[in-house]
């Protein structure tokens, strides 16, 4: 699988709508921001660990019209589920990502528990 960066909304519309039963990671980041270049790597090992999950990431300052207003700072995890928000966090905590890539690729309507805060 790989990361599907996104930079028109048409573009963003055809990928989600194309895969509404799939779960989907939203990624929102922007080039200038270290903890985004720190949780980089982890996410392309992810993106290989798990091959049924979507990524999608938004650069936040170059599509600024594709950012949510729930996201407040960079890096923004958001997932989805036949295009309902089932989960999401703020932060660049490997951690974090992968209980929620877990947890949420197996049943995406169970709160995520996550042994980090």
């Amino acid at each position: 699988m790989v990361m599907h960066d996104i930079a028109y909304g048409e573009q963003l519309v055809e990928l989600v709508y194309s895969s509404w039963n799939k779960l989907i990671c939203f990624y929102f980041c922007a080039i200038w921001a270290v903890p985004c270049e720190l949780i980089d790597p982890y996410v392309d090992v992810f993106i290989t660990l798990f091959p049924d999950v979507l990524f999608v990431r938004i650069y936040t300052h170059y599509t600024p019209h594709l950012v949510p207003q729930e996201v407040r700072r960079v890096p923004t995890f958001q997932f989805t589920y036949n295009l309902i928000r089932v989960g999401g966090f703020e932060g660049n905590s490997p951690r974090k990502l992968v209980d929620h890539l877990y947890q949420l690729s197996r049943d995406p309507f169970t709160p995520v528990v996550t042994t980090e805060y």
